[in-house]
């Protein structure tokens, strides 16, 4: 009969914060604001480069991105939540859009135009 010895070898990484991505600063400039109660279609709303949708809503809420222009197919779901809340999504394109809420309870949105 053989005796077999094995060796385990057991790594660990530890990953440090110094490794993350790197945080961008910048200069928040608000473009426009829309609340309501209830589903609605904005008003067109023209951005010069990256931008933010700031949120808040009291129940369900979702949001779907439309550019305007040569393509009105275009449609994006920009956010979406079964029990309200508050969050930013991001968008990294320029250009005239306009957004499709469907909402149950009281929202607000703001867009706001992000300058390094």
């Amino acid at each position: 009969m053989r005796n077999f010895c094995f060796v385990l070898l057991v790594t660990v990484f530890w990953v440090s914060p110094i490794f993350g991505a790197e945080q961008i600063q910048y200069k928040e400039k608000e473009a426009v604001k829309f609340s309501g109660t209830g589903s609605m279609t904005t008003r067109p709303f023209r951005v010069s480069g990256e931008w933010e949708l700031q949120w808040e809503a009291d129940s369900v809420f979702t949001v779907h991105l439309y550019k305007k222009g040569e393509n009105e197919t275009f449609k994006l779901s920009f956010v979406s939540v079964d029990d309200g809340g508050s969050g930013q999504s991001y968008s990294p394109m320029a250009g005239e859009f306009y957004l499709g809420i469907t909402a149950l309870g009281l929202w607000s949105a703001t867009i706001v135009e992000l300058n390094q």
